[in-house]
């Protein structure tokens, strides 16, 4: 991975005629993932926009729903780079796996891993990021993650 995709961040564009769906509060919502750089607009009335720009010959700006957008955490898994807000399946000695959430944690400044089953932490390092695979979001259940995000 290059130094360059390190500061990407990823958020997710409200489209009807999108072909991914996530969910926000239940309620389920049409589009697509985006990455890029992150740019906040507060324009007068106090609004915020946040947009994300992504790369390439054909450099696009998109509008992305704020509770959506995540940091890469520079860590690269063995299906992508990973994203703060993804869900991981670890892999562990005995072949077994096991699904974690990858959240940012102010007080300690890192990224860490929360286990979904019982919401313990630890940090996010090579160790799991190699033994791990992206299998999506927090966003991709209804029910969601309460009490572990």
């Amino acid at each position: 991975m290059n130094s360059k995709s390190r500061f990407v961040f990823r958020g997710f564009h409200e489209d009807s005629s999108g072909s991914e769906n996530i969910y926000i509060n239940g309620q389920l919502i049409k589009g697509w993932w985006v990455k890029g750089n992150l740019r906040i607009v507060a324009s007068k009335g106090e609004v915020t926009v946040y947009y994300i720009r992504n790369f390439g010959k054909k450099s696009r700006i998109w509008n992305v729903i704020p509770e959506t957008i995540g940091s890469c955490t520079g860590m690269k898994a063995k299906r992508g780079i990973i994203f703060e807000g993804d869900i991981c399946r670890f892999y562990g000695d005995d072949g077994e796996g096991e699904d974690f959430i990858v959240r940012w944690n102010d007080a300690l400044c890192r990224f860490e891993v929360a286990w979904t089953e019982n919401g313990a932490t630890d940090d996010l390092d090579n160790f799991f990021a190699e033994r791990a695979k992206v299998i999506g979001t927090v966003f991709d259940r209804k029910e969601g993650y309460d009490g572990i995000l």
